[in-house]
């Protein structure tokens, strides 16, 4: 009741479910680009993870801070 939460805490949160689970091997094609000054990287970011009890998380990560990513 005495503790603040943080932006980072809900980050932590969020990710908390691929921890000590297994990673699983994913694809994306056809991402856009996100480009900052002369740097380049894919708009979007995916990890999967399968649990010890068969549950799969997904987190999808859009790096885009200007434009929604279908």
């Amino acid at each position: 009741e005495k503790m603040i939460l943080t932006p980072t805490f809900y980050v932590f949160e969020m990710y908390k479910p691929h921890m000590d689970a297994t990673l699983l091997t994913q694809t994306l094609e056809d991402v856009p680009q996100y480009t900052v000054k002369d740097e380049s990287i894919d708009a979007l970011d995916v990890s999967a993870s399968l649990t010890k009890d068969g549950k799969v998380f997904i987190t999808v990560c859009n790096f885009d801070m200007h434009k929604d990513v279908p």
